[in-house]
């Protein structure tokens, strides 16, 4: 036969205890904090060396655990009995078994908050790679006329409100007339807006241009940038007008 066995935690009779101090100043068993001269009671964690808050710089402290972790801290001495005892034991085991495998930064010295808040507003917009900013491959030097068409699109979930910005700039580095060119755009999901406009250059040299779209919530960055390339040769026979 087996014997049933229980905790008895009844208002009369039970017989469990938990007095925190006197737990946790004698765990562990057997003790190895300090290494040189092992006492009970005692742990490792994080403290600060330098309070610089500029430059805070720490080390790994030793002390009694009672001190160490906060969640003991605020009543070292607690006492109770049966169900309760049994409660408060088993939430003060997981705080100090949280605290010494996080390890955690002191309080004051916690990393600041680097991200802004997060919205419920979100969305992709994007500007294809393949079609998404059309160029002239090549063209002459004055030629009136040649257009450029730019496209973007949003894959939702969310209506994207935001600017693309159209750059075009010579084989030096300077913007070719008329450039950059900025447009602003609404496009619920699913939906795509384009802009076709003419442009000209009058001399030879090769134009960069860079499509760069920005909205506030959109969650994919890395389809935003597209770069093209147009080739511009001299009148008669490649030789430069200017």
């Amino acid at each position: 036969m087996v014997k049933k066995c229980f905790l008895d935690y009844g208002a009369t009779g039970g017989n469990f205890t938990h007095d925190r101090g006197a737990h946790f100043g004698a765990l562990p068993a057997p003790a190895y904090i300090p290494a040189g001269a092992p006492q009970p009671g005692w742990t490792e964690y994080l403290g600060v060396l330098d309070s610089n808050p500029s430059y805070p710089t720490f080390y790994r402290a030793q002390g009694p655990t009672l001190d160490a972790v906060p969640e003991l801290k605020a009543d070292t001495h607690w006492m109770g009995s049966n169900i309760g005892g049994f409660a408060t034991a088993a939430d003060d085991a997981r705080g100090v078994i949280n605290y010494l495998h996080s390890w955690p930064l002191p309080e004051d010295f916690a990393t600041a908050q680097t991200c802004d808040a997060s919205s419920d507003i979100h969305y992709d917009v994007s500007i294809s790679a393949d079609s998404g900013l059309q160029v002239p491959v090549r063209m002459v030097a004055g030629t009136e006329g040649r257009e450029f068409t730019l496209a973007v699109a949003n894959a939702g979930p969310d209506t994207a409100t935001g600017s693309v910005l159209l750059t075009a700039v010579d084989a030096k580095g300077v913007s070719i007339p008329t450039f950059p060119r900025s447009y602003i755009f609404t496009l619920t999901p699913g939906t795509s807006k384009s802009w076709t406009e003419a442009f000209s250059i009058s001399y030879k040299t090769t134009v960069t241009w860079t499509a760069t779209v920005t909205a506030d919530h959109d969650v994919n960055k890395n389809n935003n940038s597209v770069t093209e390339i147009t080739t511009v040769i001299g009148k008669g026979g490649g030789k430069s007008s200017k």
